[in-house]
């Protein structure tokens, strides 16, 4: 049995918590159907279900990764259409996949280099000066609590946990304003799961609007203030309160698989 990670404490109130930072009603595309929720600041929304079921085709349609066909999002009520990546970088949008080969760690490159693409972009900087680059990296680096020898050395030195933090800290020198975490801890170590946790759990008391999907269900109960569970790529059922329970999820999950077999 895996070991299960504490709940969390309750921070005090963000500045802007409560108020609505990201709303998606009838999000449709390949994969996911009728996608629909309000976001607040300074809340942890999870997704969950049985794998597989829409709950990461949403997450990066949300990106402008996937495509979608129709529905709408509102960025603090003013509806946006975001068809790229760098469009939802733009916006506010961070995305950090599981998939670390895929969506993740550049191979071959530097860790510098790793940690740095977004702010490169976010700054539309047209020179590359690695003193300024480090000093930016820094505390992203230092919050993730990321083991390294230096900012040199190649990212494949590193070990997966530690990989994931500098993927995870690339958002984190320019602050976005809605985190999308698809399936972050897939493969990396109980320390490393940790060290994220209680990062992502700083951000929302800070006013960072976070979606967590996650295959481990003991992530969810122990990080999200609601859960969405997921079956054949829509919401079935949500969690909120005493009903995020390990049972009331497994329902939700296999009741809908078979409601629909």
């Amino acid at each position: 049995e895996k070991e299960e990670l504490a709940p969390p404490s309750a921070p005090a109130p963000a500045p802007d918590a409560g108020k609505t930072a990201l709303a998606v009603s009838g999000l449709t595309g390949p994969g996911f159907a009728n996608v629909g929720f309000d976001l607040k600041h300074g809340e942890i929304l999870g997704f969950g279900g049985l794998h597989g079921q829409g709950q990461s085709a949403a997450l990066r349609a949300l990106f402008g990764a996937n495509p979608y066909v129709s529905g709408t999002v509102s960025l603090a009520g003013h509806p946006v259409r975001i068809a790229t990546p760098a469009e939802a970088i733009r916006q506010g949008f961070a995305y950090v996949s599981g998939d670390r080969r895929r969506d993740g760690v550049i191979t071959g490159r530097s860790i510098l280099e790793n940690v740095t693409p977004i702010h490169f972009l976010r700054r539309r900087l047209a020179l590359v000066r690695p003193g300024a680059l480090r000093k930016a990296a820094e505390p992203a680096i230092s919050a993730m609590k990321t083991r390294f020898a230096g900012f040199s050395h190649p990212i494949d030195s590193l070990s997966g946990g530690n990989q994931q933090k500098v993927v995870i800290a690339r958002w984190l020198i320019d602050r976005p304003d809605i985190l999308l975490l698809d399936d972050p801890t897939k493969g990396i170590d109980l320390s490393a799961k940790a060290d994220l946790f209680a990062l992502i759990r700083e951000l929302a008391a800070q006013g960072m609007a976070i979606i967590l999907h996650s295959s481990e269900d003991a992530e969810l109960l122990a990080n999200a203030d609601r859960i969405l569970v997921f079956n054949g790529g829509r919401p079935v059922r949500e969690l909120t309160g005493e009903d995020r329970t390990r049972y009331n999820l497994y329902q939700a999950a296999y009741e809908a698989a078979c409601g629909a077999a």
